[in-house]
């Protein structure tokens, strides 16, 4: 289902309905941003909370600019962003996140939400590091302290599994 201007101003009015179907519709995608950046499934679990609560309070004041899709990312991916630094600030032990460059366009936030669904930790941050970094395979292979064959096998083969997701979704568009 696709959020319409009907639902956003229903939601607005703060009408159940309309918060039911973009918790339907969206829940998912602010989950996981909020796992890719802060690698914590209970710290995720907040942000998705936290997000869906400063939706509310602040819809009055969404201008329907863009999409409603980009606008409630842009949210969810402060949330997570702010949870992740108090996480960091109290000294507490976090996995580092796949890219810390968390100002870079929504596309690239979208392809790490689909690479870590798809892919092992270490294989997503191989193909991330290898196609939106644009870094070597034998940078990576160094990070990492892999041989570069390795590195090029699981890159091929993680790619395999991204072009077959890839071709299958295509089929029910």
């Amino acid at each position: 289902m696709s959020i319409n201007e009907k639902v956003i101003l229903d939601l607005k009015l703060k009408k159940k309905y309309a918060f039911d179907l973009v918790y339907q519709e969206y829940y998912r995608l602010v989950y996981y941003i909020a796992l890719d950046i802060t690698r914590d499934e209970q710290v995720s679990q907040d942000v998705l909370q936290e997000t869906f609560i400063k939706l509310m309070n602040d819809i009055s004041n969404y201008q329907e600019k863009g999409s409603f899709k980009k606008y409630i990312a842009s949210i969810a991916k402060s949330c997570a962003l702010n949870a992740y630094k108090k996480r960091k600030q109290n000294k507490e032990t976090l996995q580092v996140p796949l890219d810390a460059s968390y100002n870079e366009d929504y596309s690239k936030f979208e392809l790490t939400i689909t690479l870590n669904k798809l892919l092992s930790p270490e294989e997503a941050k191989i193909v991330y590091k290898k196609v939106v970094l644009e870094d070597s395979f034998q940078n990576i292979a160094d990070e990492l302290n892999q041989t570069l064959g390795v590195i090029q096998a699981k890159y091929y083969r993680a790619m395999k599994i991204l072009k077959k997701y890839y071709e299958e979704e295509k089929l029910y568009e």
